[in-house]
């Protein structure tokens, strides 16, 4: 159980404080154990405890509490407005978006287009575009096999314009997408894209975000 949310079985995962929190918590508990049997004092011993109980029940308590009736207020606003079934996921990604959505549908006005970013699904629905890539998202080519399948009409096509990750550019150091996943496939689509259809795709308009890459 302990070591569940650290390595699973054929493939290893990036540790971050949330997968590894329940180290801490257990050596916490553990450390208190240890403190509780050696002080010998009440008044000490009940010190502890209370200190325990607040840091441990009455503190985690008291923010869910807090952020419970956050939610709960935030979902009686969106009731009076009659928005409560409209998706948050949306909103989130169109209020990140928007000047990237506004620029794409000003520069493509063709229904199918390439959009290299880690939240290409979330933005192909907004623009209700059709994608090049066979693989939707983009983190399933996984292997060589799968990019050579994904990139099939793509590379029959070679758009002379494609949207991409600002990173691809060198126009930013990170493009802070919302859909954080832990391989980043998106240069090898672009050099592969870029060797096979032999187009060196300069950028035209940049956000903090995306690009519009054209053909030179």
């Amino acid at each position: 159980m302990l070591f569940a949310s650290i390595y699973y079985v054929g493939r290893s995962h990036p540790h971050n404080l949330f997968h590894i929190s329940l180290f801490f918590v257990l050596n916490l508990f553990i450390l208190a154990g240890i403190l509780i049997n050696k002080i010998k004092a009440t008044g000490n011993k009940l010190f502890l405890l209370t200190s325990l109980f607040i840091m441990l029940v009455a503190y985690p308590a008291y923010q869910r509490q807090e952020a419970l009736t956050s939610v709960f207020k935030e979902k009686m606003r969106l009731f009076r407005l009659g928005s409560i079934f409209i998706p948050e996921t949306k909103q989130v990604f169109g209020n990140k978006y928007q000047q990237e959505i506004d620029l794409i549908n000003k520069n493509f006005p063709d229904s199918k287009i390439l959009i290299l970013s880690d939240d290409d699904s979330y933005l192909y629905y907004l623009l209700q575009k059709k994608n090049y890539l066979n693989f939707n998202p983009q983190i399933l080519n996984f292997a060589k096999s799968d990019l050579n399948f994904s990139l099939g009409q793509l590379l029959d096509e070679c758009p002379k314009k494609i949207v991409a990750d600002c990173r691809l550019f060198n126009r930013c150091q990170y493009s802070h997408p919302v859909n954080q996943t832990y391989v980043y496939v998106q240069p090898y689509i672009f050099e592969k894209l870029s060797g096979d259809c032999n187009i060196r795709y300069e950028p035209e308009q940049c956000t903090s975000h995306l690009c519009i890459g054209s053909a030179r």
